[in-house]
């Protein structure tokens, strides 16, 4: 009986999983995973550190974190002007240092003002991470040796980022069981620890950079038209994505009267759904465009609105039932969402100053992590279901806008 060489069977495995090749950019990978865990581990405990061992009231302390999110807006501007000119990789590593240092600012000093600056610093580390990190795995996926593997890259970034804020989550979980301001002080150390030695792994990853096209031109500080368009409509995406973990919980409980037990499965199921399953989307769907599969996913975004406010009518098994499905409906979109629009992005960015276009694509998030909550409550206040009829209405004109953006460009390369 012959033996499968072990490489061989890893091989056949990561393609079955739509995975590329991670054994050239091991550096990245780990310091991807490094950062996340970190980040889940510190993120939902940020706002109790202020509030039980800094000593802030709740309401300033919301303010505090709002307000540097909100200045943190201009960040992604500035890195688009900046950054054909230092490098992605530089200023992701300046990111983390940045944030590495707000955190410990934010364990040595309680002073509103010094906690201000903290949060300040933390904010637009985090901005400047996200408006950067995705060239250094454009750049892993454009020189990649399989033409299938430039999309595997986004979908392998964000299932290696979801596992990784999932780990940190339950980390969170289980250090709320110590005693005092234990289980806060303890979080945010990791978080400083992963931003340092997820910066320096960052620092040696051997991708190549993006190279601009040898003839002299200078990259726009802004895109143009067509990828504005794209933008508009993947903030109307991103919508739809943050609008779940915004609103479920309190629809559910508040205005469905769903059991609360309910709420904590239907968001692991969602975390789970995109650990494991966006590489098995681009591998499913690989012999689509790009834009394609944005569409589908929107369509999924369409119905799942259309579910989640016809929920109003339903009680009882059905109602839950009914949660169940609308979830697993958002969770495939948000699987195929994620990779397909990363991987747009990249490729429908001139090769003249990619990085700027990409750091300038992360307002899509941006803007829709900050407007959500509000969003949602106003809406929700004129008519408990109107919010999701409203995430359908946006999920259908984002595909009108994305498809209008592109046009005929962005086919998948297939097998």
């Amino acid at each position: 009986m012959s033996v499968v060489p072990a490489s061989s069977f890893l091989t056949r495995l990561s393609d079955r999983l739509g995975l590329p090749d991670l054994r050239q950019h091991t550096a990245l990978v780990v310091a991807l995973c490094v950062d996340a865990i970190g980040s889940g581990v510190a993120g939902p405990l940020l706002l109790l550190y202020l509030t039980r061992v800094a000593g802030l009231r709740l309401g300033p302390a919301g303010v505090l974190l709002t307000a540097s999110a909100a200045f943190s807006l201009v960040v992604p501007a500035i890195i688009g002007r900046v950054t054909h000119r230092l490098g992605a990789r530089r200023i992701v590593v300046g990111a983390q240092l940045l944030q590495a240092l707000a955190m410990v600012v934010l364990l040595i000093s309680h002073q509103v003002p010094v906690l201000g600056f903290a949060a300040m610093l933390a904010a637009i580390g985090q901005r400047a991470f996200w408006s950067s990190v995705f060239a250094l795995v454009a750049d892993a996926a454009e020189y990649a040796a399989d033409d299938r593997d430039h999309d595997r890259w986004f979908a392998a970034s964000g299932m290696i980022q979801n596992a990784g804020f999932a780990i940190g989550g339950l980390l969170a979980g289980a250090l709320l069981l110590l005693p005092g301001p234990t289980p806060f002080v303890v979080a945010l150390s990791i978080n400083a620890v992963s931003f340092l030695g997820s910066g320096l792994l960052f620092a040696r990853d051997r991708a190549r950079p993006h190279a601009d096209q040898p003839n002299g031109r200078q990259p726009r500080s802004v895109p143009d038209g067509r990828y504005l368009l794209l933008i508009l409509a993947n903030t109307l995406y991103a919508f739809c994505s943050v609008l779940l973990g915004v609103g479920l919980p309190l629809y559910a409980l508040d205005f469905l009267h769903a059991p609360a037990w309910l709420i904590g499965p239907l968001l692991a199921l969602v975390t789970v759904l995109g650990a494991t399953g966006q590489g098995v989307g681009v591998r499913r769907t690989e012999r689509l465009r790009r834009v394609t599969v944005l569409g589908i996913a929107g369509a999924l975004w369409v119905v799942w609105g259309l579910l989640m406010a016809g929920l109003t009518l339903t009680s009882g098994a059905v109602l839950i039932g009914g949660l169940v499905v609308a979830t697993v409906f958002y969770a495939v979109a948000e699987l195929l969402h994620a990779p397909a629009s990363m991987s747009l992005s990249a490729t429908q960015a001139p090769a003249v100053g990619r990085e700027t276009y990409l750091a300038w694509f992360q307002y899509s998030f941006a803007i829709a992590t900050v407007l959500s909550p509000s969003v949602f409550g106003l809406l929700s206040a004129v008519r408990p279901n109107l919010p999701w009829l409203i995430a359908s209405a946006a999920a259908a004109l984002a595909i009108l806008l994305a498809r209008g953006a592109v046009g005929e460009s962005g086919n998948r390369v297939s097998a």
